[in-house]
């Protein structure tokens, strides 16, 4: 049989206990080691930071901003609070992104609370702990991007979207719910689908409609605006920069094989993401009929569907998506499967659940440490960033009396040099990058500037012509945590500064 109705609320001292009560000693532990292990195998064997947070960290120069050339600037605030995160490097960040999915799975085991039992709420979390989205999926390129910085807005935003349309005249959760949708449009532009799916809820539901009525919809708004409103400004000033949102939402340009991809991403993604509770619960949802659903899961089922239909009609349409688009909803899905069920089988899979997935990351982890430590190495997070920002700004020391301003190039290795660099750097993303146009631009370029790739870079040559620079040299270094003695060559020219001497002079 199904959750039945509405759970009563409980204080949240005896609430928590009831969600791990029944887990021994040994199963704690476990869960624990699962959650932290990519703290630790980071530290140990992944250390440099992946793409994602690498660019994030370069924008730290800049801090505190406004908006970026991609996204709100959200995740690049926290890559600053990384910043200030003593030894800060890759083990950080992902730490910093557990303690923000410690957040996500604490909003979305109160949003279960609504409608599910403590024994459903126990697995709602486990699932979640246990789960590529909560750990591998910050091991280590996806820690503090745009899509799991999602993970904890989100929820929020439900959260107190539901407080308020279960208690319209509460101003509080309909403020709290502003603030929530505010900080998701400092995250991601895809908030835009999180808000149509609450407002189309709100109006097909007949019971919910009359909301709008009220002042508490229009005081989440204009919260949500406030928020939100500096971001609204830079974009504003910065036409530019809209190019990138127009990319996203433009029809794919592989034809029917671009949608297929898209569309396919959007239905796999939120079980994907919940691997490997979820090859547990997909047999256990097995049942004859399903149990009648209370009004209240009612209007969460067709908010959870609305967030599963608006990207999958997007994706039709050929909007661009892939799977980590659909993190913060993957929760969600969570909820709604375990409201379905069957009671008898709820007690049996906690345990089922802690010992697959404990055996699944320790092989996942073990295999990936002896594979990159004794191993080719990995291509991006064993790269030789600190040593290679270091032997740049030695080599470039040794030539001049100031700078250099900004770094240049293949934007994977120059904003690697600008988020180890011991000296700010402004990392330009191309020589089409608006920003170097701008006054602080062009006061970058007048510093002079390292324009460094990994060869062979087709526009390598380009990049240097386009400063005038003839020559250019290479530095080979060894990967970090790599035991088979794999190296990393880099190819850079130094472009020279125009208000200070040669270096001796």
């Amino acid at each position: 049989m199904g959750a039945g109705r509405m759970i009563r609320r409980e204080s949240d001292s005896r609430f928590t206990f009831k969600v791990i009560a029944g887990l021994t000693r040994g199963q704690i532990l476990v869960l624990v080691a699962i959650f932290l292990a990519p703290v630790f195998i980071v530290a140990l064997v992944l250390p440099t930071y992946h793409v994602d947070i690498r660019r994030l960290s370069a924008l730290v120069a800049e801090f505190p901003l406004l908006g970026t050339d991609r996204h709100p600037p959200l995740s690049s605030w926290l890559a600053w609070v990384n910043h200030l995160i003593p030894l800060h490097d890759a083990w950080s960040a992902v730490l910093l992104q557990a303690l923000l999915n410690i957040g996500a799975i604490w909003f979305l085991v109160r949003i279960g609370r609504l409608f599910l039992e403590p024994a459903r709420l126990q697995l709602v979390a486990l699932v979640l702990l246990t789960s590529v989205l909560m750990t591998v999926w910050s091991v280590p390129g996806f820690s503090l991007n745009e899509d799991l910085a999602q993970l904890i807005t989100w929820p929020a935003a439900v959260w107190w979207y539901l407080g308020a349309i279960r208690d319209p005249m509460r101003t509080r959760n309909w403020l709290l719910m502003g603030v929530a949708l505010g900080l998701a449009c400092l995250t991601k532009y895809y908030v835009l689908l999180l808000m149509a799916a609450l407002v189309l809820a709100s109006l097909i539901d007949r019971d919910t409609r009359r909301i709008w009525l009220a002042r508490g919809p229009w005081l989440a708004v204009i919260v949500a605006f406030i928020v939100a409103a500096p971001h609204l400004y830079w974009l504003w000033s910065h036409p530019d920069h809209l190019e990138f949102i127009r990319q996203k939402v433009a029809p794919a340009a592989g034809g029917i094989g671009a949608v297929s991809e898209s569309v396919l991403a959007v239905i796999v993604a939120p079980f994907l993401l919940v691997i490997p509770g979820v090859f547990i619960l997909a047999p256990a949802l097995r049942q004859r009929g399903l149990p009648q659903a209370p009004q209240p899961f009612r209007h969460f089922l067709l908010l959870v569907a609305l967030l599963a239909l608006l990207p999958l009609l997007a994706a039709f349409l050929g909007a661009d998506f892939k799977i980590r688009y659909q993190t913060p909803v993957a929760g969600f899905v969570v909820i709604a499967l375990l409201w379905f069920l069957p009671g008898e089988r709820v007690a049996r899979l906690a345990p089922r659940i802690i010992r697959v997935a404990g055996l699944f990351w320790a092989v996942v982890y073990l295999a990936a440490g002896a594979g990159y430590l004794f191993g080719p190495g990995h291509g991006k997070a064993q790269e030789p960033g600190p040593a290679l920002a270091a032997e740049l700004m030695v080599r470039w020391d040794a030539g001049f009396s100031c700078g250099p301003g900004f770094v240049l190039g293949q934007e994977t290795v120059s904003t690697l040099v600008a988020a180890y660099a011991p000296r700010a750097l402004v990392a330009f993303s191309s020589l089409a990058d608006p920003d170097m146009k701008s006054p602080q631009g062009k006061n970058a370029i007048s510093k002079g500037g390292i324009l460094v790739w990994k060869p062979p870079y087709g526009t390598g040559k380009t990049i240097r012509q386009a400063f005038g620079v003839k020559e250019s040299n290479r530095i080979t270094l060894p990967l970090r945590r790599n035991l088979a003695g794999k190296t990393s060559t880099y190819e850079y020219s130094f472009v020279p500064p125009k208000n200070c001497s040669l270096s001796g002079d």
